[in-house]
């Protein structure tokens, strides 16, 4: 049987979107007619069945795709009459972001799957497994055909991949290689960084009043729209571009926004999607705000207003080739993210964040499933507010709980810095999300003689009647001095550091829950099994407001 043809580099399991027969054909004929004035496509176009590419690796020789290949599957019960302009679309989107000799390696491992189980019959998992498993190569290797198979399917999202996926994963997490295909967002320090400066600057452009800043405001708007909406709801970067203008509705003092999502009719056994969801009453004033104050340029059928841009901003009007003004793109997007690191944060705050450790479009979709994760909500719901249309596709998304968990401590504990920057006596008041009770003043009539001391800070109750499993946690009767908290430093550390892998241990078992519900349709259906997500989360929370006050230490 002859090898499989792929580069040594993967592609990410995950592909930037996922198959829209308007879009996705739209998209594909882009990527082509650029390859195309770069004289790296020499033969072909979308509706045709055979491309060319010239070989980067080898001048003189082509790449080859040849879509006659498919016909033979289209009969598989398990695949769509769409098949061919689906795995079209999907080569498209891969010679977007790689060489053509990748598109096809990756092309070349479909076909190949494809034949293994006679066009993903339902019957055919073990063979597929088999097959890989076989193959005399490395482990390495043997990744790099699932990675392949993996984003096609996380890219079409057929309804057999409910049944290939789970136990693909299983054999592929039994080789023995350093999984690093699973996309990484910057380091949590950075992403808090951005979130936290992304809204300070906005509350001072906010406080500018009529056309002072107006420049800076229609120019960055969009990014703090993307990053409040994005962040909650886990939506793609071109679902976020496509909202509509009139997207947001206020219908009897509740807030809802309406999410750009198309139905595929060939998977009626798909996940029903959500296309509307609820928002606060805060991102409606939000999208209220950017919507008046670029409502003088005309007319536009998206949410984000290009033709604003293009008005006040010479930059953005210099580098667009776009003619339609009434839309918002993508690429526009990703310009403004990084015209905010280097305008803003760059520049003006001075923060010189690198490439490596920038946000992309994408990215805050990541984090969004982290959230819901974390708040113990189900797979089966997180597929739906994601667009998911089958539980499949989170298999592969990366829960980046260190971002979360330190973002929950920080806005924790700039709540509690607001608090104390708002009291005017000498003794801080401290809210009620933290209820630290540290640097309170000692309950009238006890003196020091009567308190008790205790392995961090000391006992204020001569009866001890413990309120927490540890003192600093948040028992009211508990007080440490500063002096005490620079001695016992290190002894802080290290509870932040159990804290934290407590926090760890917690988000592993939900996780493993996860992939139980998504393999399991028993579990999945088992009313115990989101009570035990309810609850752990529930743990998380607790542990997080622990985490706070120990951090408040520091």
């Amino acid at each position: 049987m002859e090898a499989l043809l792929i580069d040594i580099e993967d592609i990410d399991v995950l592909p930037e979107e996922v198959f829209d027969l308007e879009s996705g054909i739209s998209n594909a004929k882009k990527v082509l007619q650029g390859l195309e004035e770069e004289n790296i496509l020499l033969l072909g176009e979308f509706e045709k069945d055979y491309w060319q590419f010239e070989n980067h690796l080898s001048k003189g020789t082509t790449i080859n795709f040849d879509f006659t290949e498919l016909d033979k599957f289209l009969f598989s019960k398990e695949l769509p009459t769409e098949l061919k302009v689906i795995v079209k679309s999907w080569v498209g989107e891969l010679l977007g972001k790689w060489y053509p000799s990748l598109a096809r390696g990756s092309y070349s491992i479909l076909l190949k799957a494809l034949d293994w189980t006679n066009g993903f019959q339902e019957n055919k998992v073990k063979t597929l497994i088999k097959e890989i498993a076989g193959r005399d190569v490395t482990d390495a290797s043997k990744k790099s055909y699932f990675n392949a198979l993996f984003n096609f399917f996380n890219y079409a999202e057929l309804p057999i991949a409910d049944v290939y996926t789970p136990r693909m994963v299983s054999y592929y997490n039994s080789l023995k290689v350093k999984n690093n295909n699973i996309r990484q967002l910057p380091p949590s320090s950075e992403v808090i960084k951005f979130s936290h400066h992304l809204e300070m600057y906005m509350e001072e452009l906010n406080s500018y009043n009529g056309n002072q800043h107006l420049k800076e405001k229609i120019v960055f708007y969009p990014i703090f729209l993307w990053w409040k909406l994005t962040t909650v709801i886990p939506l793609r970067a071109s679902e976020f571009c496509n909202i509509s203008r009139d997207a947001h509705s206020n219908r009897d003092g509740s807030y809802f926004i309406e999410l750009p999502r198309k139905k595929q009719d060939y998977q009626s056994r798909n996940i029903q999607v959500i296309t509307e969801v609820e928002i606060t009453e805060e991102m409606y004033n939000h999208l209220q705000v950017y919507r008046e104050l670029t409502e003088p340029f005309g007319v536009t059928e998206t949410m984000c207003s290009f033709r604003s841009l293009m008005a006040v901003d010479d930059i953005a009007h210099n580098r667009s080739i776009k003619k339609d003004w009434n839309h918002f793109h993508i690429g526009i997007l990703a310009q403004l993210i990084t015209r905010f690191y280097d305008d803003v944060l760059n520049n003006k705050y001075e923060l010189q964040i690198n490439d490596k450790n920038r946000l992309t479009p994408n990215s805050t979709r990541h984090l969004a499933f982290c959230s819901l994760l974390m708040q113990g909500i189900s797979p089966v719901e997180i597929a739906r507010l994601g667009g998911h249309k089958t539980i499949a596709s989170q298999y592969h998304y990366s829960y980046h709980v260190e971002y979360w968990v330190d973002s929950e401590v920080f806005n924790l504990m700039k709540k509690f810095k607001q608090s104390t920057a708002n009291e005017q006596s000498s003794v801080a008041y401290v809210p009620d999300e933290i209820k630290l009770v540290a640097y309170q003043p000692n309950p009238i009539g006890l003196n020091e003689e009567d308190f008790t001391k205790v392995e961090i800070g000391y006992c204020t109750d001569k009866l001890q009647r413990c309120e927490t499993e540890e003192c600093f946690l948040g028992c009211r009767h508990w007080r440490i001095t500063p002096e005490e908290i620079i001695e016992k430093e290190e002894i802080i550390l290290e509870k932040i550091s159990e804290k934290r892998r407590e926090i760890r241990e917690l988000h592993a078992f939900i996780e493993n829950l996860h992939k139980q519900i998504l393999s399991d349709e028993f579990t999945r259906k088992s009313p115990g099994t989101f009570t035990s997500l309810k609850a752990k989360a529930k743990e998380i929370g607790e542990s997080i407001h622990d985490l706070t006050r120990l951090h408040l230490l520091q």
